[in-house]
């Protein structure tokens, strides 16, 4: 019942790696490395921050046939090899990793292997990634098994919803949160997967600590071309003159419209935290919170009306208007 992995990047990643991502995460690995780790536990998460690659190390680590427990899991043995490779025995999955959710026939599955002896380790595993996939009926028939599962059995769970985890699920399981990558290290590590120094800074900024939406990000080209746009236009207002000439540049925007707005709402959320991008004017980039919040409200009030179908173009000219108005108050720097 194992399933083919993908990695989260081509180079090497280490328990050690995660360290930095939450202090529950480093007292989980604290613990495996006394020889110490719960029956199950519930890895949660944001998309792309990592959850199935630290998932994938500790299934490792458990299956590990390095004897030290200081150095599982090695990444080297034919154990750790195995699970990288979705082959061993005694590492248990869903079959199906496609699937919108997974049904209980699937869980049962899992449930009734367990009856049987581990075949080449002292261990098991059973990795349940994005587990809110789970239907109830799959997750009611985990609940005995979390609360007196078989000796040397260990259950790792995933997901980016820890609310469509049944609380009857969250109660029986060790919750680890796993924070996002402090921007320092993700930019090191992205330079690590091939990355120059200005495009892993940049997708860092971006990712907000997401290793995974970070690589996703360098390598989405319409997202570069729509964050240009938005500096040339949006970003460069300055007085009434510009507006034509930002609407020029957008009239043919409409199939990527709404993610241009998500575009600006994200750029702004950045700034307001202290993250600019550099194309930022000083106007911007030293704007206080409470000034940026206002561009935020209309860009979320366009999103709005978008969703309610009105014409795009009538969107775009009622929040350039708007924007310039407002940065219109604004002290020139």
């Amino acid at each position: 019942m194992c399933c083919p992995w993908i990695s989260l990047s081509n180079s090497e990643i280490a328990l050690s790696d995660f360290e930095s991502r939450g202090s529950s995460v480093a007292a989980l690995i604290r613990e495996l490395r006394r020889g110490v780790f719960p029956g199950c536990v519930l890895i949660c998460g944001g998309t792309g921050m990592g959850k199935s690659a630290l998932a994938l190390l500790l299934a490792q680590a458990l299956l590990c046939e390095e004897p030290s427990y200081a150095g599982r899991p090695c990444g080297h043995c034919k154990g750790c090899r195995r699970v990288r490779a979705g082959t061993h025995p005694d590492l248990l999955t869903p079959t199906e990793t496609k699937k919108k959710s997974i049904g209980v026939d699937e869980i049962r599955g899992i449930l009734s292997a367990l009856q049987t002896h581990a075949l080449e380790s002292d261990r098991r595993a059973v990795l349940l990634d994005d587990a809110d996939r789970l239907t109830p009926q799959a997750q009611n028939s985990l609940l005995k098994n979390l609360e007196e599962h078989p000796p040397a059995t260990h259950f790792i769970l995933t997901t980016a919803y820890e609310t469509r985890i049944l609380s009857t699920i969250r109660s029986r399981v060790v919750t680890v949160r796993l924070a996002p990558m402090p921007a320092s290290a993700l930019t090191a590590w992205l330079q690590a997967q091939g990355l120059n120094e200005s495009a892993a800074a940049e997708c860092a900024r971006l990712s907000d600590g997401s290793p995974g939406l970070a690589l996703t990000l360098n390598a989405d080209e319409s997202d570069r071309a729509l964050r240009t746009l938005a500096y040339d236009t949006v970003f460069s207002l300055v007085s009434e003159e510009d507006i034509p000439e930002a609407e020029y540049r957008l009239k043919d925007l409409k199939d990527d419209f709404d993610r241009f707005l998500s575009i600006l709402e994200r750029e702004l959320r950045l700034c307001m935290r202290g993250s600019p991008d550099p194309r930022f004017s000083a106007r911007f980039a030293e704007a206080s919170p409470a000034r940026l919040a206002v561009l935020l409200g209309h860009v979320i009030s366009a999103e709005q009306q978008r969703a309610s179908n009105v014409n795009y173009q009538a969107v775009l000219n009622v929040l350039l208007q708007s924007i310039l108005e407002e940065i219109k108050k604004w002290p020139l720097s």
